[in-house]
């Protein structure tokens, strides 16, 4: 079998030729679209990647974010917790103090009050202690009594001082002379007396004589704005004023009968 190279040659040509136009009119084309295609997937590829890494920084500043809120409301709840718990404290410290003022006012009162039943208590027995013996040496009081009352009044007489003796002689001489006695004297003891300062003062002195009960077993000489005198009742004043002292609280109060 002969070949014909003609023909060979022609469908070598009509080959060359026939991808020349596949290469121009197909292939060109389609690799066009391929490269496009490919060049699409890739920008899809990287939006799809910048997406990914987008939404991977979004959802770890979200979390950041809850972990953010998380410890802020942590540390509000217990902020919240410690000034409640120190607003508790505050309140129940203030309750205790109030309690302890109210305790120690009631206390105090109650203190004041005892105090002052005590010492009212201790008032009223001196001044009751006070008063029965004044009772009782006015009932025992009389011419015998006032007798040594007299006598007790010349022995004080004999212990006062010279500036004294001489204060008490010089009113004798110079005013008016009263004696006192709590109960009245005897005639006979009137006349002994009025000789008795007449001698003391140097001159004949007119006396005139008082009673007055209260002196209880007691005299008293008044001249010219000087006295001089005793009585039980002094002794009396003064174990009152003692038993007064001795009583806590206010003392200034005067004692009566």
């Amino acid at each position: 079998m002969e070949l014909d190279w003609f023909t060979i040659l022609a469908q070598v040509v009509n080959f060359f030729v026939l991808v020349a136009i596949l290469r121009s009119l197909l292939y060109r084309p389609i690799l066009k679209v391929m490269e496009q295609r490919e060049s699409d997937i890739a920008e899809r590829t990287e939006a799809a990647e910048k997406a990914r890494t987008e939404s991977m920084r979004l959802a770890e500043a979200y979390a950041a974010r809850n972990r953010d809120l998380e410890n802020s409301a942590r540390d509000l709840i217990e902020d919240a917790e410690a000034r409640a718990e120190s607003k508790h404290k505050e309140m129940l410290a203030a309750a205790r103090d109030e309690v302890s003022v109210q305790r120690d006012r009631w206390l105090g009162a109650l203190r004041s009050e005892l105090h002052q039943s005590h010492t009212d208590i201790c008032k009223r027995l001196a001044h009751q202690v006070s008063s029965a013996t004044r009772r009782a040496l006015q009932d025992l009081s009389g011419a015998d009594l006032a007798a040594v009352s007299v006598e007790r009044f010349f022995e004080r007489w004999n212990n006062l001082d010279t500036d004294e003796t001489l204060r008490v002689t010089a009113a004798l001489r110079e005013g008016k002379v009263s004696f006192v006695s709590s109960s009245k004297l005897e005639p006979e003891r009137q006349d002994e007396l009025r000789a008795k300062l007449s001698e003391l003062a140097g001159r004949e002195l007119t006396v005139e004589f008082e009673v007055d009960p209260e002196l209880v077993l007691g005299v008293k000489l008044r001249a010219g704005g000087v006295e001089l005198g005793w009585s039980v009742a002094d002794y009396v004043s003064e174990l009152e004023s003692e038993l007064l002292a001795a009583v806590p609280g206010d003392r200034t109060e005067d004692s009566s009968d």
